[in-house]
């Protein structure tokens, strides 16, 4: 049997507004204050003006104030730096977004402030341990990133994107600290969560209007009324869980649509070196699944394969989009 392994990222993700939403130095003080990673920072004799407290698992963390707390399902992954285009808001837990195929690039990437939080249980065994100035031991990720530090504290694992201005991500870092009777931050957006069993088959539906697949490289029709699958909607539902499997690693709602079904690929290359497309219409049952949606957008890819509702069979193979 073949099955669909969504590929998830545990991800987290923060960047900070530009317009002084970090966290305020005090007034006094016997000069610069030096965070563990060396560097000049307002973390460790800061009070946190206009911040707020975010706790996962136990571990505290103080943010701006204006950043929101979201699902971690909702973050994107990109070619770029882990926070790139995902400014002010802390993301909590896994990523059930897409991943991008991304050719290799050496940076620079683009800088921003953030953090990814996430279960991690092990601790690694090539982090060294270092102190913060609270008195905290942290194990500290030695890669060489520009962009991003990364971090190990009671169980989860602690990614702080740098930004213009790195005091941002010191006062964060220098604030880590640990509170077992604190509960978990409520999340924006929260997602149900996945299930890994065969998902019930959905209720059979005739489309009534065109539905636009694959950005745009494939779609389906109405069809005629006195058009009608020879397969039935069970059927094409056992041969999705036998090729595919049920259950899926994201939050994703199914649908199972009846219409007429074409693409521009696969296709046959003529001898002039155009192409003609395979499918090029007929009945078709589609199994169609979409992140479930929140406030913060769909909790996941959009999943489609098509059947031929005369044979059953499929038609092409998994499409998956972001």
């Amino acid at each position: 049997m073949r099955r669909f392994a969504l590929c998830v990222a545990l991800g987290l993700i923060l960047t900070a507004c530009g317009s002084g939403a970090a966290l305020a130095p005090t007034v006094g003080g016997a000069g610069p204050v030096t965070s563990a990673s060396g560097l000049p920072n307002a973390a460790a004799t800061t009070t946190a003006v206009g911040s707020r407290q975010v706790y996962y698992r136990g571990v505290e963390l103080t943010v701006p104030a204006a950043w929101p707390v979201i699902d971690g399902a909702h973050a994107r992954h990109t070619c770029s730096s882990v926070f790139a285009g995902q400014a002010d808001r802390v993301f909590v837990g896994v990523s059930y977004q897409l991943v991008p195929s991304c050719a290799y690039s050496p940076g620079p990437f683009q800088k921003a402030d953030g953090v990814w939080l996430q279960t991690q249980p092990e601790r690694p065994t090539d982090e060294p341990p270092t102190t913060l100035p609270g008195g905290q031991v942290i194990y500290q990720s030695t890669r060489a990133r520009s962009e991003v530090v990364g971090v190990w504290y009671h169980g989860v694992s602690i990614e702080l994107g740098i930004g213009t201005d790195a005091t941002i991500e010191h006062a964060i870092l220098d604030s880590i600290s640990y509170d077992t009777t604190a509960p978990d931050t409520a999340l924006r957006g929260q997602c149900p969560a996945p299930d890994p069993t065969p998902t019930p088959m959905p209720t059979p539906v005739r489309i009534t209007s065109t539905l636009t697949l694959d950005q745009g490289q494939a779609q389906l029709v109405p069809e005629p009324t006195s058009v009608t699958p020879k397969v039935s909607a069970a059927a094409v539902w056992a041969n999705y869980l036998h090729d595919w499997g049920g259950g899926s690693s994201a939050p994703i709602v199914w649908h199972l649509y009846f219409g007429g079904y074409s693409s521009l690929t696969p296709a046959t290359i003529n001898p002039d070196g155009s192409t003609t497309p395979e499918n090029r219409g007929g009945p078709t049952w589609l199994v169609y699944g979409e992140g479930a949606m929140t406030s913060e957008g769909p909790c996941g890819p959009t999943i489609t394969t098509a059947f031929n509702a005369n044979t059953g069979r499929s038609v092409g193979g998994l499409e998956v989009s972001g």
